[in-house]
C-alpha cells in the first residue's frame, strides 16, 4: 500500500509524504521533542495544542479555511487522509499551501510555475485588461 501512495509522484512529495506519515516532520512537536536548539515549546502558534500532523491536518484554527478547501471530502478521517491516494494528494496541497516547512517552499513555485507556463502555452494568462 505505501509504495502506491508514493507512484507518481516527485522526490520532494514523496519526501514530505513520509514525513507526513511518520510525524517525523519540521513542525513544534517533534522538533521540540528532539531538543532542536531555538524550539521552546511543542505547541502550535494557535496555542490550542501540540503543534503535529493531526492537528495541523484536523485542528488548528489557523488553517479552518485551507482544511475545508482541500480534506473536507474525508470527514476528518487521518487514517483516509494518510492512507488513500485522494487523501494523500490533498494533504500534500495542504501542507505546501500552509508554507509551514520552508524547505518544501520551491515545489509550490514550481508547480506555479508550470501552471503559468502551461496556461500561456494554450494561450491563457496574457489576456490584455482593457482600460
Amino acid at each position: 500500500m505505501n509504495r502506491m501512495l508514493h507512484a507518481g509522484c516527485g522526490k520532494a512529495h514523496s519526501a514530505l509524504l513520509t514525513q507526513l506519515r511518520t510525524g517525523k516532520i519540521g513542525f513544534a512537536d517533534f522538533l521540540y521533542e528532539r531538543k532542536v536548539p531555538g524550539v521552546w515549546s511543542r505547541r502550535c502558534a494557535c496555542d490550542q495544542g501540540a503543534m503535529t500532523v493531526r492537528h495541523v491536518l484536523l485542528t488548528c484554527p489557523k488553517w479552518r479555511a485551507l482544511r475545508e478547501e482541500e480534506l473536507e471530502p474525508f470527514f476528518g478521517d487521518i487514517k483516509r487522509i494518510l492512507n488513500t491516494k485522494e487523501g494523500v494528494t490533498a494533504a500534500l496541497r495542504m501542507i505546501l499551501k500552509t508554507g509551514l516547512l520552508e524547505q518544501f517552499k520551491m515545489i509550490i513555485s514550481e508547480e506555479h510555475a508550470q501552471h503559468w507556463r502551461s496556461g500561456v502555452d494554450r494561450g491563457e494568462g496574457n489576456e490584455e485588461t482593457s482600460g
